[in-house]
């Protein structure tokens, strides 16, 4: 746990602090943190959002090249386009 491991030992441990539930906040933070940086999950979204998309032809969806992504590398293709 991030925030039990923090909290302990600052001053941030206040009432009102406690108040807002700060353990449970960063706690949650972390979590996302963690989901976020998995790239595999990430190209797994991606995919998804490609398969919806596929019928429509004004937005393209780079494809996932997975035997050279994972958890810390996504590689998708190269679409030349307008940012």
């Amino acid at each position: 746990m991030v925030a039990s491991d923090i909290c302990p030992r600052s001053r941030v441990c206040s009432s009102r602090a406690r108040a807002y539930d700060l353990v449970a906040i960063i706690d949650g933070f972390a979590s996302l943190l963690r989901a976020e940086s998995d790239l595999l999950l990430e190209a797994s979204n991606l995919e998804a959002v490609g398969r919806a998309l596929a019928s429509n032809d004004a937005v393209t969806v780079p494809r996932v090249l997975k035997e050279m992504s994972s958890e810390q590398i996504l590689v998708m293709d190269w679409i030349d386009g307008l940012p």
